[in-house]
């Protein structure tokens, strides 16, 4: 008996021995489970927080672009009596080096001209103005950038002139225009600054139509073209309007789209 009791004991040690030893054995891979599994849920809770948080970034950075491309452009600054000075300083400098590939730019701008003479009879003298018009670079200089004007077209008391000329670029984003037509004359200055798709464009200045002189206030935008497209187009609607007189049939020409003022 005593034998058996020994032996019974000696049994039960055994096995709480090895239930002790053996338990953590088979839990040990349930544990590394659950750690693992909290470790991926930790991971991406935290991949979600840092995009979230980037994506806040991001749309603030783009709602204040919106709030700063709605915000008009300030010309008050500007002085219209400096274009001719500017237009002559830089026909003169000596062109520089400039490796900036030269693009046609479109720009499409309209706004309100109003006479400089008291006018009695009209309640509201200011009238709409609108001009569209290609420009492309055509010197580089310290002082600006010189562009000259492919085609051009200045609407105005209903009357759409042709007109040619130049236009100025200086380094800090004012421009400076110079453009004449038949009985029409139009300078102005201006500030461009960045947009979605190319620049936003205002600018002030004088016109002279019909042999009256008002003040123009216009706004609106300029945009890249692609340029050998559009010289090719330009040059076979210079072809077809010098062969029109002689009676010959007008080509398929493309005049540049050009919304009224």
């Amino acid at each position: 008996m005593k034998t058996t009791k020994k032996m019974m004991v000696s049994v039960l040690l055994v096995l709480a021995v090895l239930s002790v030893g053996i338990t953590p054995i088979f839990a040990a891979p349930d544990n590394a489970m659950s750690r693992g599994a909290e470790n991926a849920q930790r991971g991406q809770q935290n991949k979600f927080t840092t995009m979230n948080a980037r994506g806040l970034t991001i749309r603030e950075q783009v709602k204040q672009r919106l709030q700063a491309m709605n915000t008009p452009l300030n010309i008050t600054d500007l002085d219209e009596a400096g274009i001719d000075a500017k237009f002559a300083e830089v026909e003169a400098a000596t062109p520089v080096n400039d490796t900036e590939g030269s693009v046609i730019w479109y720009l499409n701008a309209r706004g309100m001209s109003t006479p400089l003479a008291p006018v009695t009879d009209a309640e509201n003298p200011a009238t709409p103005v609108g001009i569209q018009l290609l420009a492309e670079k055509v010197k580089t200089t310290e002082y600006g950038k010189l562009y000259k004007v492919l085609w051009g077209r200045v609407n105005h008391n209903g009357e759409k002139v042709t007109v040619e000329g130049y236009a100025i670029l200086d380094s800090d984003g004012v421009f400076y225009m110079k453009l004449n037509g038949e009985n029409l004359s139009f300078k102005t200055i201006g500030r461009i600054a960045p947009a979605g798709i190319g620049v936003r464009v205002a600018m002030k200045g004088y016109m002279t139509h019909d042999d009256v002189d008002c003040s123009v206030q216009m706004h609106g935008r300029a945009i890249p073209l692609r340029g050998n497209m559009i010289r090719n187009r330009l040059g076979n609607q210079k072809r077809d309007n010098d062969v029109e007189p002689s009676g010959s049939r007008r080509g398929n020409t493309v005049t540049p789209y050009a919304e009224p003022a």
